[in-house]
């Protein structure tokens, strides 16, 4: 059966069920890497959400999402939700969940993270075809006004509470953010055509010495890290981490006897948000709400602080002071770990190019992206690279907000 569809602002059109399309017997076997949505068609998105017992209007919005496919469906007689499926590949079934149950006990000690939605079983992670996928609460909001000093306040507090619970025990499926991640990068682009000739042996050279430079403070802050025992909480604390609002399916990862040490023994890596950025902030005129926790990771504390301030110095130097003044009244913060601002800064710039290589075969990618194979893009690049080396040099001025 064909169904009309309202697609963004487009005219009414209508669209073959995924039945007409493939065998959804053979779905998994149809997959391509190179093109994971291909089936993702609208009938497609919205038998996923009316397979949850939800009436859908017809209405379809795209929303902003290069890794996943992310939709706003309208729904009949309730307010919309947000459905968004995962790439194919990319995380295990385990390391969702492991999100899914950080989000949700988040919001079960009121911090305003926006968590997905759990079925009649308490399933968040749901399946279409060949698709995972996840259903959210629609929220409004704009991002921060990050010269507001009481809004860096506000996101500092969050930050300070997120954190306190992410420190109770480490993720398992989750990744964790190290220097690794950069090497990984560097020789994804150096094996590939997308670097022009031009610019090759440069950038093959900053980028060495750039994440050389990044291991040392890697290990100044592991060392700093793995002085003293790993902070213990007693058996009531872990049972109370472990109670996951959405309790999980028997297929699930298990809960572990003993919790997990804590990556090479970092004391200071804990659970994070791990791309808190302006973008996944929504401010509504009186308080945030906190989206998308895809990225989330270990890491230390201030890889979600780093990305907040912008301008010059002294600008950023005043929304850091804002920022930890509401962290700390939550949570208290180490100062070393400013020092680590520019190494996280190189390697989200070095992850960042080596993301897009990664993912070049996508057809979405070349299409948003037509600057990545461009000869003054890695100049540009390269040079901000040796910026970025100067910055971590023994010499270069610390931080001190």
């Amino acid at each position: 059966m064909n169904r009309t569809l309202t697609i963004g602002q487009a005219r009414e059109v209508s669209i073959p069920t995924l039945d007409q399309i493939t065998d959804p017997t053979d779905a998994d076997s149809s997959m391509d890497e190179l093109t994971p949505y291909r089936q993702l068609g609208p009938e497609a998105i919205l038998q996923a959400v009316e397979a949850t017992g939800r009436r859908c209007d017809g209405r379809l919005f795209a929303l902003n999402s290069f890794e996943n496919r992310v939709y706003q469906v309208g729904l009949e007689d309730e307010p919309p939700v947000v459905v968004k499926f995962y790439r194919p590949a990319r995380w295990s079934d385990a390391a969702i969940r492991e999100e899914h149950a950080f989000s949700r006990a988040l919001e079960e000690l009121e911090i305003p993270v926006v968590a997905p939605l759990a079925d009649d079983e308490g399933e968040t992670l749901l399946h279409h075809g060949p698709y995972r996928y996840t259903l959210y609460p629609r929220v409004g909001g704009r991002p921060p006004d990050v010269e507001n000093g009481e809004q860096l306040r506000q996101l500092g507090g969050i930050l300070g509470r997120i954190h306190d619970l992410g420190e109770v025990r480490p993720f398992v499926h989750r990744p964790t953010l190290t220097v690794a991640e950069a090497k990984a990068a560097r020789e994804t682009l150096l094996v590939g055509p997308w670097i022009p000739a031009g610019q090759r042996e440069s950038y093959q050279a900053v980028a060495a010495d750039l994440i050389q430079a990044m291991a040392v403070i890697e290990s100044e802050a592991a060392n700093h890290a793995r002085g003293g025992d790993l902070p213990q909480a007693d058996d009531d604390d872990w049972d109370e981490a472990w109670d996951d609002p959405a309790p999980a399916p028997a297929s699930a990862a298990s809960r572990p006897a003993t919790p997990t040490e804590v990556p090479d023994g970092r004391r200071d890596f804990i659970r994070l948000h791990g791309d808190f950025h302006a973008g996944n902030l929504l401010w509504d005129g009186s308080a945030f709400r906190i989206v998308d926790l895809d990225d989330c990771a270990m890491g230390p504390a201030v890889q979600d602080l780093w990305l907040l301030p912008a301008g010059d110095e002294g600008e950023r130097a005043r929304q850091w002071g804002f920022l930890l003044e509401g962290y700390s009244r939550f949570r208290s913060f180490d100062s070393r770990e400013l020092k680590q601002v520019e190494m996280l800064r190189s390697l989200r710039m070095v992850r960042y190019m080596g993301w897009i290589a990664r993912r070049w075969d996508d057809p979405a990618f070349p299409r948003a992206f037509p600057w990545f194979t461009e000869p003054l893009t890695w100049e540009r690049h390269v040079a901000a690279l040796r910026e970025q080396l100067t910055l971590l040099q023994p010499a270069a001025p610390a931080w001190n907000y």
